[in-house]
């Protein structure tokens, strides 16, 4: 067999013009293959990584915790880590406005910013429990309030409840309900914050959350990831039934998050990129395998005299496919490799070139589109792309 491959060997050095023709061919399959399906990966990540920064990266929400459930659930084994917020007390603005009556006044940690996105629009974070930021949607004016950033407020805060006397939290204003058990404050208005997403904060929710560190507070809720994100819809219904004997009485699923990474079913804007990619993937390689497929077909056209030669002295016809196979692996050692690398560099650069029209789906965060390299990709790519060359090379070496 080795010298079989020694006379292939010569015979693609005495024939170089052939040989590099077939190297480039092989290059562009390789090139193109990479580039759409590392380019399909890094948009995925592009939309991970955008909402992430809109709302952050936990993937499961509890509403109604106290510190028993708390303990309970981090003590689960699914549960990866967890941060929570605690509610300071509750501001009336005597605005009348049924979404806006009320501050929520909520201190967070260093921690919560590492699972929740605070976006600051305008101003900085609060560095003291004197200290507030207000959301974007809230406006200047509420009520009696001026909230102009680094306004002193002087307000009473306390705590909401309804007409029996029961503890209310974010839900809407019942009848007869009442604020009691109030306690002067001041705070300064240090920054201006995005809204946090409406799985935490829904819209009917009567009033604005207010954030400040530092201050104790009573449990409102907790923030967490999972081990397996694929089965937090399962986590969700045996572990947030409302009034069942679970820890929480609410859970929120990131839905969107975890959409677009794929690890729910109906993640289906991750199918549809893939899809496409896929589909663009396919077409290449058939592609290729026309282009490919004539060199090979040139090559043993020009060689039909030589493979009756070696007949004539003994050689079988898996020998001779053997020879042609190898030829095909020996090109593609050469093109596989120089492809992937000019299919990363052609696609990183074509990212890195329209990053900025890629910022109008950013929602005004700092998130870039890049190049995000999957190693499970460029494998794909190139198994791929060696699938192209042997089928290529095996058409016209049955004859």
């Amino acid at each position: 067999m080795n010298i079989f491959r020694k006379y292939t060997r010569k015979s693609l050095g005495s024939n170089k013009a052939r040989t590099l023709v077939t190297i480039i061919g092989i290059i562009l399959s390789m090139g193109l293959l990479t580039a759409v399906i590392e380019g399909a990966y890094s948009g995925v990540q592009y939309l991970v990584r955008n909402e992430i920064s809109n709302s952050g990266r936990w993937e499961v929400y509890f509403s109604g915790m106290d510190e028993e459930k708390l303990e309970k659930l981090k003590a689960d084994a699914e549960v990866t880590d967890i941060v929570s917020w605690n509610s300071v007390g509750v501001i009336d603005t005597g605005s009348g406005r049924t979404y806006g009556q009320y501050l929520f006044v909520t201190s967070i940690t260093e921690e919560f910013y590492d699972m929740v996105s605070v976006n600051i629009s305008r101003g900085r974070l609060p560095e003291n429990e004197n200290e507030i930021i207000i959301p974007h949607n809230m406006g200047q004016y509420i009520g009696d309030l001026d909230l102009g950033r680094g306004n002193i407020i002087n307000v009473s805060v306390g705590t909401r409840v309804d007409a029996d006397g029961n503890e209310l939290g974010l839900e809407p204003i019942t009848e007869g309900e009442k604020i009691v058990d109030t306690a002067e404050r001041s705070y300064t208005v240090v920054g201006i914050y995005n809204r946090l997403d409406s799985s935490i904060i829904d819209y009917s929710t009567p009033g604005y959350i207010v954030l400040t560190v530092g201050s104790e507070g009573k449990l409102m809720g907790s923030f967490a990831t999972l081990k397996h994100p694929s089965q937090a819809y399962e986590f969700q219904r045996t572990r947030g039934i409302s009034g069942s004997d679970q820890y929480i009485s609410g859970c929120s699923i990131h839905s969107d998050l975890l959409n677009m990474k794929g690890t729910v079913r109906n993640g289906r804007i991750q199918q549809v990129i893939y899809s496409l990619a896929a589909i663009l993937a396919l077409m290449i390689a058939f592609g290729s395998i026309s282009l490919i497929y004539n060199s090979f077909s040139i090559s043993l056209a020009e060689r039909t005299k030589q493979f009756g030669i070696l007949k004539s002295v003994g050689a079988t016809k898996k020998q001779l496919l053997s020879s042609v196979l190898y030829e095909a692996l020996l090109l593609g050692g050469i093109g596989i490799p120089i492809g992937l690398i000019i299919g990363c560099a052609g696609i990183g650069t074509t990212l890195y070139l329209l990053r900025d029209s890629f910022r109008s789906f950013s929602s005004g965060n700092s998130v870039e589109m890049k190049l995000v390299i999957s190693p499970l990709g460029l494998v794909i790519a190139a198994a791929l792309s060696l699938l192209v060359i042997l089928i290529s090379a095996w058409i016209p070496a049955r004859r």
